[in-house]
Parts: structure tokens; sequence; C-alpha cells
């Protein structure tokens, strides 16, 4: 388990790499309830930056050409403001991590790709839920200014999203506008 709990995290910085303030990546078990558990709760991540993938927080679940595990992650209480990646997940940017977040909150981040706020992505099937979640001026130039979902099943409840933007350069960054979806596997937004 790896749990984070009250804490700030201001102005970190991953120069080369993954993660402004967290970088995590699984590893191979032969007991999948061996997988890691992330918890993070009651936590503020400001003015974080990372070179490539997620501006605050980077998790990768574990994956080769034949086996792929998710990292189980919880999620409560959460604020990521002013957090910026170079390429995707301004704020988080998941692949192979399985999520239950409850009360996030993504207010101006950006990302240089996709997924101003949020870039979630699996290699398989992956579901996911994000409950009573805000999302606000993030800024994603090739679409997906709130979030990227990417090959994974998610259900967005009670939530808010407003006033995100993008600056697309070409007809093929035209994709998606706060929410871009893609190689759907389920989407369920719901009141």
């Amino acid at each position: 388990i790896f749990a984070v709990i009250n804490t700030l995290f201001s102005s970190n910085s991953a120069s080369n790499g993954n993660g402004g303030s967290i970088s995590i990546t699984g590893r191979y078990s032969f007991d999948k309830a061996k997988m890691p558990l992330v918890s993070v709760s009651d936590t503020v991540f400001n003015n974080n930056s990372a070179k490539q993938n997620g501006g605050a927080m980077h998790i990768k679940g574990y994956q080769s050409s034949t086996y792929h595990y998710n990292i189980n992650t919880s999620f409560y209480s959460l604020s990521f403001t002013n957090n910026s990646a170079g390429l995707q997940g301004g704020g988080i940017y998941m692949f192979d991590a399985k999520t239950d977040g409850t009360s996030l909150t993504f207010s101006a981040n950006y990302a240089g790709t996709k997924g101003g706020g949020m870039y979630l992505k699996s290699g398989h099937d992956t579901s996911s839920y994000l409950r009573n979640c805000k999302f606000v001026q993030n800024h994603a130039p090739e679409g997906g200014y709130a979030m990227t979902i990417d090959s994974l099943k998610l259900t967005l409840a009670q939530s808010i999203v407003q006033a995100n933007y993008g600056s697309p350069t070409d007809a093929f960054s035209k994709v998606g506008g706060a929410i871009s979806v893609l190689n759907l596997k389920s989407m369920v937004i719901a009141k």
C-alpha cells in the first residue's frame, strides 16, 4: 500500500520524466492480489510539472506482451491546480490503473497534447468510477481539454465539467472538446 493523507505537493518538477510530485510504476506479480493499492486523500497538488506525462501524478500498472496488471487507486478529496505536463495528463496520467475517485477538483491544469486535467488509458479491460468531481478551466491543445479517456470503461457521476478549452493546430487535433474518448469501451455520464 502506498498512502498519502493530508499533504501539500507544490512546485515540484520531473524535468526529464513523468509525475511532477508522484510517479508509481507497477511490477509483475504471480498473485494479482499483491498488486499495489495507491490511496491518496485530503491532498493538494499545486504548480507541479513533468516533462512527459502526469504534471502532478503518474501511475502505471504492469504490462508486457502477455500480462497486464492494474494498480488499484483510491482518491478522495484532492485538488489539482496549475499543474502541467509536456505530453498528456496535466493533473494526472494513469495507464492500467483502476480508479475510484470522489471529490476531485481539477482547475487550470495544462497538458501539451491531450487530457488537460486527467488522462486515463488502459491496455486491457479496466473500469474506473469518478463521482462529485470538478473540471474547470483546464487546457489541452489536441482535445480532451478536461480529460481524455482511452480504451477503458468510465462512469462519471454528479460532476461538473465547465469552461475547459483548447487551441487545435490542425484537423487531426480537433478530437473531442471537454471530454475526448478514444477507442470507446464504455462511458456513462450520470446525474
